[in-house]
């Protein structure tokens, strides 16, 4: 399955754009991470991924691998396969 991204706002600032947007995840959640790539937010490239907590989740952008972890409020990585269709976070992603 995959991510469901929708735009919430775009703005430009200096050379760069800045967007906020919402991140629906999916009924299997792979651990590792969900990947996101910069085409999804309709950039080329991704300078800043910041996701903004959840209620009961955690948000973490791994730029290496390009991919949003997700944890529990206890700081564990949500299980393998497990379904998180119900948690949507904000994120604002900067890059060209």
């Amino acid at each position: 399955m995959a991510l469901t991204i929708t735009d919430v706002q775009r703005t430009v600032k200096g050379n760069k754009r800045e967007l906020t947007a919402t991140v629906l995840f999916d009924s299997s959640y792979p651990t590792g991470g969900e990947a996101v790539a910069a085409s999804d937010f309709g950039l080329s490239s991704v300078d800043t991924l910041f996701v903004y907590p959840h209620a009961s989740r955690i948000g973490v952008y791994d730029h290496t691998n390009q991919k949003i972890l997700l944890y529990t409020a206890l700081g564990t990585e949500a299980t393998n396969a497990s379904d998180q269709s119900t948690i949507t976070v904000y994120v604002r992603v900067s890059g060209n």
